[in-house]
């Protein structure tokens, strides 16, 4: 079962990178694809993919439904629902339809769904569908105006050496006199990012 849906096995292509595999992208696929090795380059996906625990995709993804429990380094749109799962890392843009974040899973950078207008709630819809990422000062991080759980800094974390694991410092290395520019990790439950059949 995979977000509550089930599926025949047979009904749908299967493929999986396995543990050790490295792709060089782009990549083109439909049906179910499970990534469990490394994936350079771009991803477009029709159906479900999930990026299982050590699975790494380096490049912008593109699919209909994606569950990650890996890591993605790069940009993400989905048409359906993008679930971060415990352990789930994701460093780059998203773009969907429903976020889900669970305990324990880290997205760093930007909801492009709620800077498009498509974030549920009251909230967002007084604010003419403001971001719910909120710039934090003194260390205090406050609830998003959204109610999605989602927390920023205002800006985005270096890429490459950022982190959510122990919340250490972005770029990976503190530097003396600096302000604490640490990321908080990411929690929500169910946060659903559009609203009706958008």
């Amino acid at each position: 079962m995979f977000f509550g849906w089930r599926w025949k096995q047979d009904a749908l292509p299967y493929s999986v990178i396995d543990r050790g595999t490295e792709v060089q992208g782009p990549i083109r696929s439909r049906g179910v694809l499970e990534v469990r090795g490394h994936v350079r380059g771009a991803v477009i996906h029709e159906g479900r993919m999930v990026v299982a625990p050590g699975g790494v995709c380096s490049g912008p993804v593109r699919s209909d439904d994606l569950y990650l429990q890996g890591e993605i380094h790069g940009d993400v749109t989905v048409t359906g629902t993008l679930r971060i799962g415990n352990g789930g890392q994701l460093y780059g843009d998203a773009d969907c339809r429903r976020l889900i974040i669970d305990p324990g899973g880290c997205f760093v950078g930007i909801n492009r769904s709620e800077l498009e207008g498509r974030a549920a709630g009251p909230a967002a819809a007084q604010a003419g569908g403001a971001p719910s990422a909120v710039p934090v000062s003194n260390g205090a991080v406050p609830s998003p105006p959204t109610g999605l759980g989602v927390r920023s800094r205002g800006r985005r974390a270096a890429r490459p050496g950022g982190h959510c694991r122990d919340h250490g410092p972005a770029d990976g290395a503190a530097r003396p006199g600096a302000a604490d520019h640490r990321l908080p990790r990411v929690h929500a439950h169910e946060a659903p990012v559009g609203a009706g059949g958008v």
